[in-house]
């Protein structure tokens, strides 16, 4: 990597991300598809291939924040909790788990709508890779993630479980800023 230029996001220490499990990339039945021809396209430029290596490099060390949407999941029919991991062999332990299941679900599914319906579903789902983000990037999310349970276009949560820990979003949410604001400083 000498002479390579690097983005802030490679010198992130490990102990200063929040990964999760997220759907990534493009649905299998789209990624066989040609690319479009951008040579003599006018606004392909030396700051799109810019744009173009930053994301390639972060989606090879697995920051993608423009993908890092975070997924609520449903803990009973009327709760929701956001899931992070601390590691990224947490997050990958939970990945491992989520294919074993989705066999079983495979399966319940080609009974409920048949082999055809299943296999489209499946082929216009983007796959589910281990992603992390920064402290100040998720309290962006969180806020994202309240506001629009707040105005009604998404599901309101009440907690973060993060490495299998319950939290409630509120204490969460309070000690996220002030890690934040202590890394802030600490920067100046």
């Amino acid at each position: 990597m000498v002479g390579e230029k690097r983005y802030w996001f490679e010198d992130v220490p490990e102990e200063g991300r929040y990964w999760t499990v997220a759907q990534v990339g493009v649905p299998l039945s789209r990624a066989v598809q040609e690319p479009p021809d951008l040579e003599d396209a006018s606004v392909f430029s030396e700051e799109a291939e810019e744009v173009e290596e930053f994301m390639r490099r972060g989606f090879e060390i697995g920051f993608v924040p423009a993908a890092f949407e975070l997924q609520l999941i449903q803990t009973n029919p009327e709760e929701y909790a956001l899931i992070l991991y601390t590691s990224r062999q947490a997050a990958e332990e939970e990945l491992r788990a989520m294919e074993e299941r989705d066999a079983e679900e495979y399966l319940r599914l080609v009974d409920e709508y048949g082999q055809e319906q299943t296999d489209k579903a499946y082929s216009n789902t983007p796959p589910y890779e281990v992603v992390w983000t920064t402290p100040t990037l998720l309290l962006e999310k969180l806020e994202e993630l309240e506001n629009a349970g707040l105005l009604g276009y998404g599901p309101s949560f009440e907690s973060v479980q993060v490495d299998g820990r319950d939290r409630d979003r509120w204490s969460f949410k309070r000690k996220l800023r002030r890690r934040v604001r202590e890394e802030e400083s600490g920067n100046e």
